[in-house]
This record gives structure tokens, C-alpha cells and sequence, in this order.
């Protein structure tokens, strides 16, 4: 995951490792703030629950083993889903791209368990691009791009770990 390989690329193993856990925390909390600011909450509320996510057991429970690729998954599926959100309620093209950015981010992070949660969360998402008549939204399109786009971005990493599979899989 970028998260976790540029701090380790530049900082070396033991200062790069702690600057992704930092960015891991700041990135769950950055993500409890868009929500809440997404929601139009005040901003001392906005404050508060980005705070809380960061010192939350959500995120450092994962840890405890020395585990971090779990809360980058939490981290970055959290973000996801609160461009998600951005995007149903605004419907910009500036909020599909978030989406896409972070949906890309959000599919190669982790070992999939945080990623299985978010195909679970789909059948909510109807909630989002469907009115009361359960007819397709105009924002419909917007998730579509930003799904593909999403997918777009995360081949890059994916295709090749796909293509090497056998090389390191138990037999």
C-alpha cells in the first residue's frame, strides 16, 4: 500500500513504519471528520469526532500483534466510504474523484477483510443512488465512473499480484 511503502522507501524500515501508523491514524480520523462534515455538523462536532476515531479501539486494536496493513484497510475503507457519502449528498465530479482516489486506495489495503466489508455495505449504497421511487439518481453515472476508476487505479497493483500469484501461493 502507498501508505506504508513511500514512508518506508524514504524514512528506512523503524522511522517509515511509524510514520505510517501515524498517517494510518490521521487518515481513520480524517475520514470521521469528512462524514461529519459531510453531514453538516458544527465544526466543534466535526472536531470531536475526528479526534475520537483517531484514539478509538476501531483503529489501534488491530495493532496489537504489530499488525498495521489492518488499520490502513480500516483506515482507507473509512475514507472510502465517507467520499461515498460526499458524493450522494454533492453529486460533484470533484467528489467522484475523491471517490475514485480513495475507493483505489481502499481496494489495496489490507488482506481483503476491510474490503469484504465494503461489498457488504453495497446493498446500502442503493440507499444513496436510488430516490424514494427506487429510480436511478443522476449520481447514479457519478458511481459507476468512480467505480471504474477505482478499479482502474488499483490494477496497477493488483494485475501484477494477480499475474504472480502461483509464485507465492501455498500450494
Amino acid at each position: 500500500h502507498p501508505l506504508i511503502a513511500l514512508p518506508v522507501m524514504l524514512w528506512g524500515v523503524p522511522v517509515g513504519a511509524k510514520i505510517a501508523v501515524v498517517g494510518a491514524l490521521w487518515l481513520g480520523g480524517a475520514a470521521q471528520w469528512w462524514i461529519s462534515r459531510t453531514l453538516g455538523l458544527g465544526r466543534l462536532a466535526q472536531m470531536w469526532s475526528g479526534l475520537i476515531a483517531v484514539v478509538g479501539g476501531h483503529l489501534l486494536t488491530p495493532m496489537e500483534p504489530g499488525e498495521i496493513a489492518m488499520v490502513v484497510s480500516i483506515a482507507t475503507t473509512s475514507i472510502a466510504l465517507a467520499a461515498a457519502l460526499d458524493l450522494a449528498c454533492c453529486g460533484r465530479r470533484r467528489s467522484t474523484v475523491q471517490l475514485a482516489l480513495t475507493g483505489g486506495l481502499a481496494l489495496v489495503a489490507g488482506h481483503g477483510y476491510a474490503q469484504l466489508g465494503l461489498l457488504i455495505w453495497s446493498p446500502a449504497f442503493l440507499c444513496l443512488v436510488l430516490d424514494r421511487q427506487l429510480r436511478p439518481r443522476p449520481v447514479c453515472k457519478e458511481f459507476a465512473l468512480a467505480l471504474v476508476l477505482s478499479l482502474l487505479l488499483a490494477s496497477v497493483f493488483l494485475v501484477p499480484m494477480l499475474h504472480f500469484s502461483p509464485n507465492f501461493a501455498k500450494p
